[in-house]
């Protein structure tokens, strides 16, 4: 039996998806596989939220089911891109997403806030 991480052939393409909720707050839902084919359409999902001047932005990965590397690039991008505009970036990730984030240290400089018990948050969230 031959066992293999899903990829995004398995999870389907990227869907993104946003709205103002309350507080003043920009959240972004983001779907399926988190890669290069996305990644420009984040973008500008994410641009087109920083133009409403949110109060702060919430990106909702919690349905991402694959991301590759260009995707964690996209995610510290919007970290930055928040930073340099003074808008604080949020970022709610899948269970699966929350490890790799832990793995490659991301989630000590990235935002992040819990979904499930044991899921790994920033030291800011702590």
């Amino acid at each position: 039996m031959e066992w293999s991480d899903p990829g995004p052939e398995d999870v389907g393409p990227m869907a993104i998806s946003s709205e103002t909720v309350p507080g003043g707050v920009r959240k972004i839902r983001v779907s399926g596989a988190l890669e290069l084919a996305g990644r420009d359409r984040l973008r500008a999902a994410f641009l087109a939220a920083l133009d409403a001047r949110p109060e702060a932005i919430v990106v909702d990965l919690t349905e991402v089911g694959f991301c590759d590397t260009t995707g964690i690039e996209a995610l510290v991008r919007l970290d930055i891109g928040g930073r340099e505009s003074g808008v604080p970036v949020r970022m709610r990730p899948s269970k699966s997403l929350a490890r790799v984030l832990e793995l490659s240290g991301l989630c000590e400089v990235l935002d992040l806030v819990p979904v499930t018990p044991g899921v790994v948050v920033s030291e800011k969230q702590r």
